[in-house]
């Protein structure tokens, strides 16, 4: 039961980070991700924001410009 406890609370860390990454990405960050991001409607970043929960890690790289 431990074991199971950890791997929980584990994807739960994790959803979480992505949460609150792609709440500031919503609003703020999507101009250092894309590189010619123009004009973003707030319908489109409500769409964002399922996929950056799911891929945090690839999201905040490209957000700090980092290699892939």
């Amino acid at each position: 039961m431990q074991a199971a406890r950890l791997i929980v609370h584990g994807i739960e860390l994790y959803g979480l980070i992505g949460l609150v990454l792609a709440l500031w990405f919503a609003s703020l960050g999507i101009g250092r991700a894309l590189a010619n991001p123009g004009h973003v409607t707030w319908g489109a970043r409500l769409l964002m924001i399922p996929g950056v929960i799911g891929l945090w890690p690839y999201v905040l790289r490209r957000c700090l410009g980092m290699p892939r």
